[in-house]
């Protein structure tokens, strides 16, 4: 009997695909994401509404282009694609594609992690396919792609 062992290539832009969440496993939680990374959870803090139970979700990735921080990031992508999700679906994106495709980091711009020197951080898989948090007050490149939540019946 033949095992697929192909590895799953990241979605091409404006792709919707579907990932599965059980918010109420210790990893998937905000602060298990954390200690999944090697951080210590009681040195973070998290500010967001954290996702529970079992769920669903479709997304897509997007570009955007360059922009000058997290923020407006966030109000190009939910002005031209959608809303954002929350960032606990990263790590379930990096679970789905673990390898890197080479085209750049992917991104949630949900900065509701805060390190402790008190800078608010994303959750992303990094150029070299690294899932890690992103500094919200800075990042910059045209290549970055997010995810974005597709409404249910599209």
């Amino acid at each position: 009997m033949a095992t697929d062992t192909a590895v799953k290539q990241y979605p091409r832009v404006g792709e919707v695909f579907e990932l599965e969440l059980d918010a109420d496993v210790d990893d998937n939680t905000p602060l298990g994401i954390v200690k999944t990374l090697g951080y210590d959870p009681e040195d973070w803090e998290f500010r967001g509404a954290p996702l529970t139970s079992k769920l669903k979700g479709k997304f897509m990735l997007v570009k955007i282009g360059a922009q000058p921080n997290l923020d407006a990031a966030k109000a190009a992508l939910e002005d031209k694609h959608g809303p954002t999700p929350s960032g606990q679906w990263m790590r379930l994106f990096k679970d789905a594609y673990p390898e890197t495709d080479g085209n750049g980091p992917v991104g949630i711009a949900d900065a509701s992690w805060v390190y402790p020197d008190d800078s608010a951080r994303f959750p992303c898989v990094d150029y070299g396919g690294w899932l890690t948090f992103g500094w919200a007050a800075y990042y910059s490149g045209e290549d970055w792609r997010w995810l974005v939540t597709v409404p249910e019946g599209e």
